[in-house]
């Protein structure tokens, strides 16, 4: 039996499927318009199917046959890409892309301390690192759009692998001339009457929330914010108090206001951290098994660190 595509078609098919154009996808390829809609018209005749409902005011959209291809087509080009890096790996320079997602609040605390040292260790490996929540970091997962996530919490699928990789604890975040500044740690009682600052990210909201039931008391939430950063100045010009898992350098706000980050007591239930990698049929690149294996070797130099044992691997 002849196959009836090329890789080149597919890989025009799935940028058009993402990008939801002809335009948008030949941007991300590089190409022209005219040469990603000849792949995808040279597909459609092969497969004997229409894979797009071309709509002037939408761009194009999947039909049904387009769809039930999308998810073999991924598959088809992560296994020829993995193929790729095999062969060009077998001197055990690394090289190739690994696309890290990462949850917002995770980036800057955790990848520039991963990725300085494997990118001296292994300056042919180009990274992308687009962030974004927990569901959109699991959508991405399964689309194959990104190879390993850094997240707080795990995805618990048959096509995934995990590592936990840290264990952080919520702490409160005052202003400097907060009363309760000085103290060596604080209750959530102690705060109740305050004005609270309410990350409202999934999945801190929950989180956040949870730790209040924990100890039965009722946020006075004033702030709803999706910035850490925002809810950190708010915190810096005595707007309210806030709780926050994530650790940083220094206890200033961007505009200069300084914080006081104090230990919750009792401690409420701590949040790991995890690296997530995808189960591919052919097995991971080299690159992705090594950055993984980097990743579980550097806990040392993460801040707050705890160190994990949950595996599951292969």
């Amino acid at each position: 039996m002849s196959i009836p595509f090329t890789f080149r078609q597919l890989e025009a098919f799935i940028a058009v499927s993402r990008a939801g154009s002809i335009t948008g996808a030949a941007d991300d390829l590089l190409s022209s318009p005219s040469a990603v809609s000849a792949a995808i018209t040279e597909l459609e005749r092969g497969l004997g199917v229409t894979l797009f409902e071309r709509k002037r005011s939408k761009g194009v959209l999947l039909t049904t046959h387009g769809e039930h291809l999308k998810t073999f087509a991924s598959t088809l080009l992560e296994g020829a890409a993995a193929a790729a890096s095999a062969v060009a790996e077998t001197d055990q320079e690394i090289q190739g892309t690994i696309r890290l997602g990462s949850y917002s609040s995770l980036s800057a605390t955790l990848l520039p301390i991963l990725l300085a040292e494997f990118s001296r260790d292994h300056p042919q490996v180009l990274f992308e690192l687009p962030g974004g929540n927990q569901d959109e970091l699991r959508q991405m997962l399964d689309k194959g759009e990104i190879d390993v996530a850094l997240t707080y919490n795990r995805f618990l699928t048959p096509d995934v692998n995990f590592r936990r990789i840290q264990r952080r604890h919520p702490y409160v975040l005052l202003a400097r001339d907060h009363p309760r500044a000085g103290q060596s740690s604080v209750t959530l009682a102690e705060l109740q009457d305050e004005n609270f600052i309410l990350l409202d990210l999934y999945p801190s909201r929950e989180n956040t929330l949870s730790w209040f039931e924990e100890a039965n008391i009722r946020p006075r939430i004033k702030w709803v914010t999706k910035e850490a950063a925002l809810a950190r100045g708010l915190v810096g010009r005595g707007l309210g108090y806030t709780i926050l898992l994530q650790p940083y350098g220094h206890n200033y706000t961007v505009d200069g206001s300084e914080v006081v980050p104090l230990p919750l007591e009792p401690r409420p239930s701590p949040i790991d951290v995890f690296v997530v990698w995808r189960t591919l049929p052919s097995g991971e690149p080299l690159r992705i098994r090594k950055f993984v294996d980097h990743i579980s070797a550097s806990t040392e130099h993460f801040p707050e660190m705890t160190k994990g044992g949950e595996v599951r691997d292969g």
